[in-house]
């Protein structure tokens, strides 16, 4: 399966409120109208930022309007999707009446689902999606290890870790330009699912967190370029989704 994050900021002259209002609306509409001739898409869900602190030690918040996660069949359906008549003709006119272009950022690549159970409710859950960038005197592929086997290992170990976190999704970055916008900066993206806000704050302010994993991610991110969003996950289409 394939992954595609599309980072948005609004145009100069939307307000929030504007922005929102054609985000949920008229764009939620347009996409899953045009996914009905596309079946490589098989999800798309929009993440609404929580204005809160980050939960992550060595990454702060970032400063963005919105986020859409894609999932597809494979690359290729996603390159596809993108270069479409469907997107084009459909999706990019509604896009461009209130995203910036120039700043929103895309982020795609292979996805790697490291932990899944079933939601304990029916509730959107609240999700930390990460933009991690890489400890500079690593390579991709050290840092892909140690992110992927190393780290994500350690954060399933923990000891209310299963009890807590609903999903976890791990996207090395391609860095290509897939999704419309400027590649994205970072070298991965991580989506970590919570049933709950609380769950969510008693895994991060857990001293396993404090004691073992905020180590580890300096083993092997940057925290001067990392970023964090707290949100919660509205999903608008599922065709022919498989966990």
């Amino acid at each position: 399966m394939y992954k595609i994050y599309r980072f948005l900021n609004r145009l100069p002259d939307v307000s929030p409120d504007q922005f929102t209002s054609c985000w949920r609306k008229n764009y939620a509409d347009a996409i899953v109208k045009a996914a009905s001739g596309f079946p490589g898409l098989l999800k798309y869900a929009q993440d609404v930022c929580i204005p809160a602190d980050s939960p992550i030690e060595n990454a702060p918040p970032v400063a963005i309007d919105g986020i859409d996660e894609f999932w597809f069949k494979d690359a290729g359906a996603a390159e596809l999707f993108f270069v479409s008549d469907v997107y084009l003709k459909t999706i990019l006119p509604v896009e461009n009446t209130f995203i910036d272009r120039q700043v929103s950022t895309t982020a795609c690549g292979s996805l790697h689902v490291k932990w899944h159970r079933q939601a304990n409710r029916k509730e959107n859950p609240v999700k930390v999606i990460i933009q991690v960038a890489k400890k500079a005197s690593l390579t991709q592929e050290e840092f892909r290890h140690h992110w992927l086997e190393v780290h994500t290992a350690l954060a399933l170990n923990g000891p209310t870790t299963r009890k807590h976190i609903q999903r976890g999704e791990y996207c090395p970055s391609d860095m290509l330009p897939l999704g419309g916008f400027n590649p994205n900066s970072c070298d991965g993206v991580g989506a970590v699912s919570f049933d709950s806000i609380d769950d969510l704050q008693a895994e991060f302010s857990a001293d396993y967190y404090r004691d073992t994993l905020a180590v580890d991610e300096k083993r092997f991110t940057n925290p001067d370029l990392s970023r964090v969003s707290l949100v919660n996950e509205q999903v608008l289409l599922v065709s022919g989704w498989t966990d």
